[in-house]
């Protein structure tokens, strides 16, 4: 590993161990899981690499368990992932110029990493893209490792894990906050947080795909005033 690529590293690995604290006990309950319901040892393995949404992640033992329905299959995954269709529109002017890393940056682009692209300075000694792998493949990394232990400790050892999912909402929580702290401009940050209210108020469960759409909406009207305050 050259000099430019090793501080490329290091500027992005302590950005992503909040993400390890979040994904380590839900990786592991998300691969013990699996083996609960009978899957294979490999298969929770299969699924991180495959899929990479961790949400949908958990569904799959119950659909692959259910009557073979693969037109509700696709609807459920497009509800519960949905929202990468929006991270994909913004990292088209984010992963623009990135070359050969570009697809893989595309891939692996989950929640934790896109809050790090969109709050994080890159240093000005560090190649962005080269920060941006180190942080996506450090992001992955961790989630394969955590299904992988869970997978096998999940082969001999039992407990309840009800309520682990929440430490990813609290991870969340926070990267939420720390971003609207440093931001320059808290605009966008109070819109997005009002339509999901708002949303959650009306709609209730099924407020996500609404509220992204909705979100989308109102910064596009509002992305010139929003470039004039961040200039």
């Amino acid at each position: 590993m050259d000099s430019r690529t090793l501080r490329a590293f290091r500027a992005a690995f302590p950005y992503t161990l909040p993400i390890l604290a979040g994904y380590f006990p839900l990786g592991v309950a998300c691969g013990i899981y699996h083996r609960s319901m009978g899957m294979p040892f490999f298969l929770p393995v299969l699924d991180t690499i495959l899929i990479f949404s961790g949400a949908t992640e958990f569904l799959i033992p119950g659909i692959l368990l259910s009557t073979f329905a693969p037109v509700e299959t696709f609807f459920l995954a497009l509800a519960v992932g949905a929202r990468h269709i929006f991270y994909g529109l913004s990292t088209l002017d984010l992963y623009r110029g990135a070359g050969f890393r570009k697809p893989y940056l595309i891939y692996s682009t989950a929640d934790e990493a896109f809050s790090i692209h969109c709050s994080v300075t890159v240093p000005p000694d560090v190649d962005v893209f080269s920060f941006r792998l180190f942080v996506n493949l450090l992001d992955q990394s961790y989630w394969i490792s955590s299904v992988l232990l869970g997978s096998i400790l999940g082969s001999f050892i039992h407990f309840n894990t009800e309520g682990i999912e929440f430490v990813l909402t609290a991870l969340f929580e926070v990267m939420f906050v720390s971003y609207v702290l440093n931001a320059r401009e808290k605009m966008s940050s109070l819109t997005g947080l009002s339509v999901c209210i708002l949303t959650l108020i009306v709609l209730k469960e099924s407020f996500i795909l609404p509220a992204l759409v909705l979100l989308t909406v109102a910064l596009l009207v509002m992305r010139p005033l929003l470039e004039e305050k961040s200039a």
